[in-house]
């Protein structure tokens, strides 16, 4: 498609591409393109830009549960060492940075890349805050909540050199990490969990508890970098537990109601 003229780029060949590797990828590619057309179109380069239909998105159907949480902070609070002095030194044996990522993740909802990206000056001791300088869109310029915690984590990582990242990386050339995926699909593995949860997941796990803890949809979107509500609505998974309360406290008054009247009926049948 990168080498196709404008003009040549027909509503077939958009719906035959396939990028990235999930709907939302796709998606934003293609979002993509259909500005670059429309845009064409205004400034007359082709005579009309062809329909650029977006594919299906699905939510996140796994929901990382906090049981899920508990496993995977137990089985990383511990140091693992080798089962082999022949073992070759490559292996990494301890679960860092990982732990110290899934950390900043649940308490503060940031993107793994932003957790990445970290650097120590973002942390905010005095005011309990990170700021997160940028991210996917301009909403993602925004300060996030540090817990007690995540303060413990962090504060041990306050060391010289490294150039002031978080997480440094002397094999990146970024030179902060960038993917903890390897250490992830052993600790998921050792935890018990469910193959399709992913990282991204302890995101939604912090949407789902600060809703659910607040109530407050404005601060959630502003803490999780949204610029729509309706994206946060997505991160989203609130508990059923006042609707199954209420269903329950219904049924009790039912049940109740229904055995006086039972009671009176028969009472009525025994007069007669």
């Amino acid at each position: 498609m990168a080498g196709r003229r404008l003009d040549h780029i027909e509503s077939d060949h958009v719906a035959a591409l396939v990028v990235g590797s999930s709907p939302a990828n796709t998606n934003n590619a293609l979002r993509t393109l259909r500005r670059m057309l429309r845009r064409a179109q205004e400034l007359k380069l082709i005579q009309s830009a062809p329909k650029v239909q977006l594919v299906e998105e699905q939510g996140r159907e796994t929901m990382l549960e906090p049981w899920m949480e508990a496993e995977l902070l137990a089985v990383t609070e511990s140091a693992r060492t080798p089962t082999s002095k022949h073992a070759p030194k490559s292996i990494n044996y301890g679960w860092q940075p990982l732990r110290d990522v899934l950390l900043s993740i649940f308490d503060t909802g940031m993107r793994p890349e932003e957790v990445f990206r970290m650097r120590k000056e973002h942390v905010k001791w005095d005011n309990d805050v990170i700021f997160v300088p940028r991210g996917k869109s301009l909403k993602s310029r925004r300060y996030v909540p540090l817990s007690e915690r995540l303060r413990a984590a962090l504060s041990s990582r306050m060391t010289d050199g490294n150039e002031g990242w978080m997480f440094p990386s002397p094999r990146s050339l970024s030179g902060h990490i960038e993917t903890v995926q390897r250490q992830f699909e052993r600790a998921k593995k050792l935890a018990g969990l469910p193959e399709n949860v992913v990282l991204y997941c302890a995101r939604h796990r912090f949407g789902t508890d600060a809703m659910d803890g607040t109530g407050n949809i404005v601060a959630v979107m502003d803490a999780m970098g949204h610029s729509k509500m309706d994206v946060t609505r997505l991160y989203q998974h609130p508990g059923l537990k006042e609707i199954r309360n209420a269903i329950n406290k219904r049924n009790k008054f039912c049940s109740e109601h229904k055995t006086e009247h039972t009671a009176k009926i028969l009472a009525f049948g025994r007069g007669r």
